[in-house]
């Protein structure tokens, strides 16, 4: 019998989201102060579109991670790996919500060809030296950081 736990991957990207929402807060009151004070000037118009562009590079971004993790996690190769390495983190939550808590570990695997492969990658769980672990990966994209995704805890009774 075997019992999985599936693993969060962190996509934090390195920027909590209510700095990412400050950020965004910050630039849109600017505009708006920029709008009022002069709304028939050319600049208005090219500070709005640059904004906009900004943020569809933003939302780009998190949107191709996702897709990436999904084609990944739904076409990719089954294998089990065994955490080599993990070192935790906490990441302090905004007012009045909890600490995320995470690690970011390294798994070790055997690929399709048989060759040993190691991923390093964050995560929202905390995983142990000597876990095993299921992932995924594309043959075509194992040295890309994200051609490899981590699916579950392995626990074999």
């Amino acid at each position: 019998m075997t019992t999985d736990h599936e693993i969060t991957p962190d996509t934090s990207v390195g920027v909590s989201w209510l700095a990412l929402l400050c950020v965004l807060v910050i630039i849109s009151g600017s505009l708006f102060m920029v709008h009022v004070l002069w709304p028939d000037s050319f600049v208005d118009v090219a500070v709005w579109v640059v904004v906009a562009e900004v943020i569809g590079a933003v939302a780009a971004v998190f949107i191709r991670q996702a897709r990436r993790r999904h084609r990944v996690a739904s076409g990719g190769i089954e294998a089990i790996g065994i955490v080599e390495r993990s070192e935790p983190w906490r990441r302090q939550g905004q007012e009045g919500s909890e600490d995320t808590i995470g690690t970011v570990v390294t798994v070790v695997f055997i690929d399709h060809d048989g060759r040993i492969r190691r991923t390093a990658q964050s995560i929202e769980d905390v995983l142990r030296v000597g876990q095993r672990v299921k992932l995924r990966y594309l043959p075509d994209r194992l040295d890309v950081a994200d051609g490899v995704v981590l699916v579950s805890t392995y626990t074999s009774d």
